[in-house]
């Protein structure tokens, strides 16, 4: 990376996943808009609602430190059968769940955030199934962020 990029975007936190996702110009979501995928619109959703974070791969490892104080998060799930039922690493107090839990949520109460770069639509699919209504891409997220815009700015630049 050039010396300017990685300047500015130590300044404040840039994971390094939505480093990724920019440099490589991963298409998080066919299905989710990237303008509305930001945490002004977002946050207001999530306040008097159920959160639950499906997927705790990288995506969740780098994200969920700058959200834990944000939300309150009931849950944490995840579709891979060796990591349901046991505790997630990252925060070490939630059980991973299986994402079939949502099934008997009140579905006007609950609203998901996906931590993950692939497959989102995918995911979106099995919430739509479950009339699951709120969801929303941590990743996507970010890439909205001020320090993603200026990573990509710099980077466009120079």
């Amino acid at each position: 990376y050039d010396l300017k990029i990685r300047n500015r975007t130590r300044r404040k936190w840039l994971p390094k996943i939505i480093k990724y996702c920019i440099d490589n110009e991963i298409v998080i979501s066919q299905i989710l808009s990237l303008e509305k995928e930001k945490w002004k619109y977002i946050r207001h959703q999530t306040e008097e609602k159920e959160v639950y974070i499906w997927g705790c791969g990288q995506a969740y490892k780098e994200l969920y430190p700058k959200y834990r104080n944000k939300i309150r998060i009931k849950g944490i799930l995840d579709n891979n059968s060796e990591k349901i039922g046991t505790k997630d690493k990252v925060s070490k107090k939630y059980l991973i769940q299986s994402p079939e839990i949502l099934r008997e949520e009140n579905k006007e109460k609950v609203v998901v955030l996906i931590a993950n770069k692939q497959n989102v639509d995918a995911m979106i699919a099995e919430l739509t199934k479950m009339d699951i209504r709120f969801y929303h891409s941590l990743c996507m997220i970010e890439l909205n962020s001020w320090p993603s815009k200026i990573y990509r700015f710099f980077k466009k630049w120079h």
